[in-house]
């Protein structure tokens, strides 16, 4: 179950109105899990800055599953994520930031 956070200073205006359904197809695909798993929320206008400037764009995505993520395989998920986002956005990879984070089956209900 993909638990995904996408917090950023971005206006909504910026997201398109399927903006987390496409993304949700996209983690889905990624991280091979069934769509129906897939948890998409997303803050926008939020008061987030990288480095203390606020003119900036921020993207920062948290993502928690269960059984995914490790040292040996963390590398495959953040590229296609990150292209994604910044074809969606028409933002920078730079300004994206992804933090990964494995879950235990036992710790979700």
């Amino acid at each position: 179950m993909p638990l995904c956070t996408l917090r950023t200073n971005l206006p909504a205006s910026k997201f398109s109105t399927d903006f987390e359904f496409e993304f949700a197809l996209q983690i889905a695909k990624v991280l091979q899990k069934p769509i129906e798993k897939v948890i998409i929320h997303v803050d926008h206008e939020c008061n987030i800055r990288r480095g203390g400037d606020k003119d900036k764009p921020v993207l920062w995505l948290n993502i928690q599953t269960i059984d995914r993520f490790d040292k040996d395989s963390n590398h495959k998920y953040g590229p296609p994520i990150k292209t994604f986002l910044a074809n969606a956005l028409s933002l920078d990879e730079k300004y994206i930031t992804i933090s990964l984070q494995d879950l235990s089956a036992a710790n979700l209900f």
